[in-house]
């Protein structure tokens, strides 16, 4: 489980990945989709939270991200940030099952590949 306040804590999850997950594509794939998830909880969802990452057999991975706000809407293909953002949830729809719970204190997105 990983902790972070910022998206400093994404060459350390980079790092895991590399270190910890087998075959080449799921890595490249978990990297870009934990990238995308901690952004978000970033950029629209509070800062702060944590990252729980899972290994899922031998061919698979989960990812948790909480952050601290329960009403942020995830729009596919917008962003309250700009016309050139919001295509972060297309490229995690494109390589991950995910969704999202949410709770009175906050909410986790969460990915499988």
């Amino acid at each position: 489980m990983l902790s972070f306040v910022d998206a400093t804590c994404l060459p350390g999850i980079r790092r895991w990945l590399r270190a910890n997950v087998a075959g080449e594509d799921l890595m490249i794939n978990a990297q870009l989709v934990c990238t995308e998830l901690v952004t978000n909880a970033v950029e629209h969802g509070g800062g702060r939270g944590t990252v729980r990452i899972d290994l899922v057999e031998d061919d698979g991975l989960h990812v948790e991200v909480d952050d601290r706000d329960p009403a942020a809407a995830l729009t596919i293909g917008r962003s309250r940030l700009g016309g050139v953002r919001g295509r972060g949830l297309q490229i995690v729809t494109a390589m991950a099952e995910w969704g999202v719970t949410r709770r009175t204190d906050g909410k986790t997105v969460w990915a499988s590949l």
